[in-house]
């Protein structure tokens, strides 16, 4: 089982996880977000542009604007990854962008801003076993 870092990246700045999102986010309320995992080996995100555009895909596809301080995103996973000394081991980010907070119900507020989150765990042990792949393709 990998283990989390206690910090994680909000839109810009380190902060402590268990102050990272609102009980008003809508990514909280009503799952109204994207999200991406990616490994990092010496504290860099692989395929960082593969995965940055499949998010902005996804994000375009549920009408969610994508934040401009996405690129900056990848900032966060390096500066994670030197507050939990993993700059020269494995580790899983986790980038995940919602909708924000407003809006009672299931309308969103026009004015909504997008919350960008980073988390980082440590990768799983080798002895933890194989990972697995299942992929699932809608014919």
């Amino acid at each position: 089982m990998s283990e989390p870092i206690d910090l994680v990246w909000r839109n810009g700045r380190l902060t402590p996880a268990a102050e990272a999102v609102s009980a008003w986010d809508r990514g909280f309320t009503l799952g109204d977000g994207a999200f991406e995992t990616m490994r990092v080996e010496a504290g860099a995100p692989v395929f960082w542009a593969e995965h940055l555009a499949r998010l902005s895909r996804g994000l375009a596809y549920l009408g969610i604007p994508s934040p401009d301080r996405l690129e900056g995103a990848k900032a966060g996973v390096f500066e994670l990854a030197r507050a939990a000394d993993l700059q020269k081991s494995r580790g899983v980010a986790r980038l995940t962008v919602t909708r924000g907070q407003g809006g009672r119900g299931l309308a969103a507020a026009p004015d909504a801003e997008p919350t960008a989150v980073v988390t980082l765990s440590r990768a799983p042990r080798d002895e933890d076993g194989p990972l697995q792949l299942i992929e699932f393709r809608d014919a």
